[in-house]
This record gives structure tokens, C-alpha cells and sequence, in this order.
């Protein structure tokens, strides 16, 4: 019973912080949001009001958002709302503004440690079996040459489509490394894949001479712009700056956003960039 209550009053709680008056910054934005008092399309940056009322030409319209406080979350238009008679849907903000963490119940902040100075020896407990995030356009991995061989006759495939054509892409290596770049995973004959994601990639070890392939596992890969990600910090680190965060403090959000938006990522390559980031 008491837990129960406590699982109430964290939700009560929730509801009053958005109900009252909450200004959030928009942290990234997918699609066209426009005030409804002014008609200003809204970009990143831009700070909205959750008792002000904002229009969309279409469902699938999201923002993410961060609270001066520090919180995190995402707007989405509820499929219950309809159109009106210009095709457009008319909402209040703080309808629509939901904690972040509270769409993923099952997710779970930080990231999965791999052993740094370990070559990998289980691709799928390192990209998991979701979604994995690529900083920057392309990814060096180090595989264990006992596990995953990497030679004319065994290597790592990926097999997923492009424009719906089936694609079976020999995945490059050197040294031991496997070589995942963007360019040549988004194109094949002839086929461009648009935006930054590719989705339901089948992640096989294949043995040329037996004609062997086993599925590692399945995965979605969005690469993500290194330029794009340190916006949306700095609006984070806008949001924020009336709070008496310490350094260390702000980092911790920083990482909390990315694995709450973007999920898992190599550990290695996201602390290199993050260290890089002047944090006052």
C-alpha cells in the first residue's frame, strides 16, 4: 500500500510541476511546431510555456524538452486529438508534455560498461538488441580474433534493406577492427537510403568456404551529427544555468539526456566527446 501511495504522489507531483507555470526549453525538434497566440514556427532553443497553446499540420510532430530544473521530456501529440477544418491540431502544452522516462518504463539510465581494454567478444551484448547510436559518421570496433575472425573467408555481414531492396553488405575491417561507416551502409546499387537511421539490420558472422552464415543479432543504428548533439547540450546547459549545478553535476545530466534519447552508444567514443565540452 505504501508503495502504491508513493507511486501516486510521484505521478500527483508530476502533473502539478507541468500543469503550473513551466517554461521549457525545446532541446531538439522533429518537425513544425507553430504558436497559435503569434503563428512563430519554433526552433531549437526557443522556450515554451505549458499553459500556452501551440498548432501542427501533422501527428507525428515531437519535441524534446528540458525544464529549468533539469527534467527532461518529450511532446507528443495524443492519436485521441483531431484535426480541425484547416487540417490542423490546436493543443494545450501542458496536455501534451510527458516525462521522458516515463515512455520507457523498462529503460534504464547509463551505459552498459564494456570492458575498455578488452576486445569485444559478444557483438550482441554490445549493440544490444535495439537501437545503437554512432557518433559521427563512422565507428571502429575491436573484436576479439578468437570470437570473430576477420579474414577473406570470415567476416561480418549485415543484412537489411534500402528503399525496401534487400542489402547484404560485407562490413570492412582493418587490423582487427570493424569498420562501420555511414556512406557505404546508406548506398548499394544504386539505392540511397535518406535521414540518419537504418533499421532491423541483421548482424551475421559468414564463412565463405562452408557457406555458413549465424545471426549475432539484430539491431537499429542512427548516426548521430557531433555538431547536432553539441547543440542540444547547449541548450541543456542554457536551461539550466539559474541552477546551482556543479560541474560534475551537469556532465551526469548531459549523459542521462543521451542515454535517455539516443540509448546505447560506444562508451569510448561518448566520453571522448564529452570531455570535450567546456563545462562551467
Amino acid at each position: 500500500m505504501k508503495k502504491i501511495l508513493s507511486i501516486l504522489m510521484v505521478n500527483i507531483m508530476t502533473i502539478c510541476t507541468i500543469s503550473a507555470e513551466t517554461d521549457f526549453y525545446i532541446v531538439k525538434l522533429n518537425g513544425k511546431i507553430t504558436n497559435n497566440d503569434n503563428s512563430k514556427e519554433l526552433i531549437q532553443g526557443d522556450i515554451i510555456n505549458s499553459s500556452a497553446t501551440y498548432k501542427v499540420s501533422d501527428k507525428k510532430v515531437s519535441a524534446v524538452l528540458v525544464s529549468e530544473e533539469g527534467k527532461f521530456f518529450m511532446l507528443k501529440i495524443p492519436d485521441q486529438l483531431s484535426y480541425n477544418e484547416n487540417h490542423e491540431i490546436i493543443f494545450p502544452c501542458d496536455k501534451c508534455v510527458f516525462p521522458i522516462t516515463d515512455l520507457d518504463a523498462g529503460s534504464k539510465r547509463g551505459f552498459k560498461k564494456v570492458e575498455i581494454k578488452k576486445d569485444i567478444n559478444d557483438l550482441k551484448k554490445y549493440f544490444c538488441e535495439n537501437k545503437f547510436t554512432v557518433l559521427g559518421d563512422t565507428l571502429s570496433v575491436k573484436l576479439d580474433k578468437n570470437v570473430y575472425p576477420l579474414n577473406n573467408d570470415k567476416f561480418i555481414v549485415f543484412y537489411y534493406q534500402i528503399n525496401n531492396v534487400q542489402v547484404s553488405k560485407k562490413v570492412g575491417f582493418e587490423n582487427h577492427y570493424l569498420k562501420i561507416e555511414k556512406a557505404k551502409l546508406f548506398s548499394s546499387n544504386g539505392q540511397t537510403q535518406d535521414g540518419n537511421i537504418l533499421k532491423n539490420i541483421f548482424v551475421y558472422q559468414y564463412e565463405r568456404s562452408t557457406e555458413k552464415a549465424e545471426l549475432l543479432t539484430k539491431i537499429n543504428f542512427e548516426f548521430l551529427s557531433t555538431t547536432n548533439l553539441k547543440k542540444e547540450f547547449n541548450v541543456i546547459l542554457k536551461a539550466v544555468n539559474k541552477q546551482n549545478f556543479a560541474p560534475t553535476d551537469k556532465k551526469k545530466l548531459l549523459t542521462d539526456y543521451f542515454t535517455d534519447v539516443y540509448g546505447m552508444c560506444c562508451e569510448n567514443k561518448f566520453s571522448d566527446f564529452i570531455n570535450n565540452i567546456t563545462i562551467k
